[in-house]
């Protein structure tokens, strides 16, 4: 059923997933006032796994009929949302000293809302598991009363 809870779940991790494209992850301000950001595009590997996951949370939506591939589908887009998360770190901290080697500092570091959306993404994927796994529970047991 396409109206049921995890529908919403599955397309705000979607949308989620896809915003992290558009939004930068990391901002900094070096001495003499220029911004620098990383967005995640810069990474052609943090690209791909964010938009594998967003297309999968969307995929998974279309899925209502088939439950066991539904949640198969979700439960690979929360892991790849959790691989994500550290990916963000480490390509933000190698984008930072890539600079400081070429002699760029910068004064302030900020993370952006771009950094924050693949965990909302882990929350959201996890949410629609859930509902997944209790619509599966409700189906058996009715199942058992016939």
């Amino acid at each position: 059923m396409i109206q049921r809870i995890q529908t919403l779940w599955l397309a705000l991790a979607g949308v989620a997933g896809f915003m992290t494209y558009k939004l930068p992850l990391w901002k900094g301000v070096q001495a003499n006032g220029t911004t620098q950001e990383f967005l995640g595009p810069q990474s052609l590997t943090l690209f791909a796994l964010i938009v594998i996951a967003g297309l999968l949370s969307f995929a998974a939506i279309f899925l209502f009929k088939n439950r066991k591939l539904q949640k198969q589908m979700t439960l690979l887009a929360f892991l790849l949302a959790i691989i994500i998360v550290p990916l963000e770190y480490f390509m933000v901290e190698s984008f930072k000293s890539a600079q400081q080697e070429k002699g760029v500092s910068f004064t302030q570091n900020y993370w952006m809302i771009g950094a924050i959306l693949p965990i909302l993404m882990v929350i959201l994927l996890f949410l629609a598991y859930r509902g997944i796994r209790k619509d599966e529970k409700l189906i058996k047991s009715l199942d058992r009363l016939r």
